[in-house]
């Protein structure tokens, strides 16, 4: 798909006089297919987007195994405000900030913390107004620890951790799966090892993995309840209704619910809601592809509550490519996305938008210091009882 979309594409740098053609002719398809003008339809009061990324594959070391997938290509700030803060701005939605969110640097030693340094050199010159920074480490590495580190010192936003689980970057991992490649189908002892780590250092983790994956995730979240965790893009469904595809695969749909069902009854799990595109590709076009991408929006916020649910753009060149990752040729601007998913709450209070829309997002990553401190405050009282049990079995 990437091979694909860029030998029809031409050359691999933003060409911003072609990327405003393309968002009108994008709106006027959407306007031509219902009939209407989304431009009167109603929007968030506030909107904290926590999931787009940057990259500048050409002039950052770092970004090797990205390069070998897209050439030299670059989405720096001005292209984001342009694209999306400016925008959402100018629709009269207050802009309460962004979390960037790594975007597969290298495996290297070094690689993961030198993403998370330039980000930090963008806002420090600033460029980009960042409120946090998700940084890759993989959690199976031996250098993992020194990873987690190496990302803390590289930015004071650093409020994250991911590291991509699906099976097509398994050669990131060393052609291993880290969450069933372990005894019995379980997750891999060197990546729980790491994973526990994040809790020591009060980071969240994002977690993108295949919807099978989620048993085996399922029962490490459970073991570990003190590290919050996002799941990226609805849980990642595989395609349940392809391009050519003339009717939704039930199958599909009928695993991912069963799995979300199980990941919604973990407290400290959220979701994200974005690239809708990936599981409904084109669905921003078609009425009944849209149909049924709004039930699965609102059945993840009717399982998970809006308090645990953060609707975000995951923007990075452009609207087709940002909500299909490569499988859909048409994709929501992001005002666009911002109205689409308002009509489909329209039946939530003003309050539970406002989790929806930014409350979750600042609960999820920009935790306080309170918060953070009641948890190694809880850590401390569960040392203290494990103690005192010691002593009394002692007794």
């Amino acid at each position: 798909h990437l091979h694909n979309y860029f030998c029809a594409r031409g050359p691999k740098t933003p060409d911003h006089a072609s990327e405003e053609n393309m968002r009108s002719a994008n709106s006027a398809a959407i306007a031509l297919a219902f009939g209407t003008s989304l431009t009167d339809a109603a929007l968030p009061k506030k909107f904290f987007n926590t999931h787009h990324h940057l990259l500048d594959t050409a002039n950052n070391t770092f970004s090797t195994f990205l390069q070998s997938l897209l050439g030299n290509m670059s989405y720096l700030p001005e292209n984001y405000a342009e694209s999306v803060v400016e925008p959402v701005k100018a629709a009269g939605v207050e802009w309460l900030g962004s979390i960037h969110m790594e975007m597969l640097p290298g495996n290297n030693p070094g690689d993961g913390p030198s993403e998370v340094a330039w980000i930090q050199s963008l806002v420090d010159d600033g460029k980009y107004d960042a409120k946090g920074i998700v940084g890759s480490c993989d959690l199976s590495a031996d250098d993992a620890m020194t990873c987690l580190t190496d990302l803390k010192a590289a930015s004071p936003l650093l409020v994250g951790v991911r590291w991509v689980l699906l099976r097509w970057l398994f050669p990131r991992n060393g052609g291993k799966d880290l969450l069933q490649g372990g005894v019995d189908g379980g997750v891999l002892p060197s990546f729980e090892k790491g994973y526990a780590a994040l809790a020591d250092h009060n980071l969240t983790f994002d977690m993108q993995c295949e919807v099978n994956q989620l048993p085996s995730f399922f029962e490490l979240a459970s073991r570990y309840p003190d590290i919050p965790v996002c799941i990226n893009h609805l849980g990642r469904p595989a395609i349940v209704w392809g391009v050519n595809d003339t009717e939704a695969n039930q199958t599909a749909i009928s695993e991912w619910r069963t799995n979300m069902k199980a990941m919604a009854s973990l407290s400290h799990v959220y979701v994200k809601i974005s690239m809708l595109g990936h599981i409904v590709p084109n669905w921003i076009a078609d009425e009944d592809r849209e149909a049924l991408v709004k039930q699965m929006v609102l059945e993840t916020v009717a399982l998970f509550g809006p308090e645990r649910c953060i609707v975000n753009f995951n923007w990075w060149l452009n609207a087709a490519v940002s909500d299909s990752d490569f499988f859909g040729s048409v994709g929501p601007e992001p005002v666009e996305f911002l109205q689409k998913t308002m009509s489909w709450f329209q039946n939530y209070t003003e309050e539970e938008k406002e989790w929806l829309y930014w409350k979750s997002a600042e609960t999820f990553y920009l935790r306080t210091d309170e918060d953070k401190g009641s948890k190694e405050e809880d850590k401390g009282t569960k040392e203290e009882d494990k103690g005192t049990k010691e002593e009394d079995k002692g007794t």
